[in-house]
């Protein structure tokens, strides 16, 4: 029985800690070049590019390379994860504030 406790204690806490890592997955860009230049990450060479861009390898598939937050539009990048971390936080002080007035039950299992 205390095992399943732990068990379940720490998916729970691997669940909020994976939050912190929305970052990494958001924002990430890998590098790129215009036609068979080199690879960098040089906004000049991203917007003078007549030829096409090639990222160089990506092992995943991030918001920012997606939606192609780069150079002028890396602000969108920031902003996603500003709205992540706000959103975590508001959670945090909402919920914290229900489970004083609710109790601590009620408001763990409506939020899982």
């Amino acid at each position: 029985r205390f095992h399943w406790l732990v068990l379940i204690s720490w998916q729970c806490m691997n669940f909020f800690a994976a939050s912190n890592l929305f970052s990494i997955f958001s924002n990430f860009v890998p590098e790129w070049r215009c036609g068979n230049g080199s690879l960098g990450k040089n906004c000049t060479v991203y917007h003078n590019c007549n030829e096409t861009i090639t990222f160089s390898h990506v092992p995943f598939h991030s918001a920012a390379y997606e939606y192609r937050w780069i150079c002028n539009n890396s602000f969108s990048a920031s902003a996603s994860n500003q709205v992540q971390f706000f959103g975590f936080f508001f959670g945090t002080v909402a919920f914290g504030f229900a489970s004083d007035i609710l109790g601590r039950k009620i408001v763990t299992s409506f939020a899982l």
